[in-house]
């Protein structure tokens, strides 16, 4: 062995030091990002819906906030509207009521919201007689 273990340590203690900035770069915490939501517009908006049945119901209803949104008697198995309201960046829960007969074997509806980022959900609900089920469309 050559040198001195003092030399040694030192040596190793220069290097480690000039490596620290390095080290200290990559370990360091990333800054947290903020995520910045986006704003609810000020006015109502046109959601396109479209509901489509197993069996078609004798009525249905859509209730946004306690407000009646849109509704329809005797619908057809396939329906398309738009409903007029203020839609939260972060998303909201519609209100469904869907009568069907009550002789009506075990129904489903699937309705689709297109949401004004221009994507779409999809949920349904099941049921015989009368449903009255909150769809939330985050």
């Amino acid at each position: 062995m050559r040198g001195s273990p003092l030399q040694r340590a030192i040596f190793t203690f220069l290097i480690l030091l000039g490596l620290a900035p390095l080290l200290w770069q990559m370990t360091k915490p990333a800054p947290a990002a903020v995520p910045v939501a986006a704003a609810a517009s000020a006015g109502p908006m046109k959601l396109p819906l479209a509901l489509a049945f197993t069996t078609a119901p004798k009525r249905i209803s859509v209730t946004y906030a306690d407000k009646l949104v849109w509704q329809k008697d005797a619908p057809e198995s396939r329906e398309e509207c738009e409903l007029e309201l203020v839609w939260p960046a972060e998303g909201g829960d519609l209100l469904f009521k869907v009568e069907w007969a009550e002789d009506a074997p075990l129904s489903a509806m699937r309705a689709r919201l297109t949401l004004p980022s221009g994507s779409e959900l999809e949920r349904s609900l099941w049921g015989t007689g009368g449903v009255e089920k909150v769809l939330g469309f985050p």
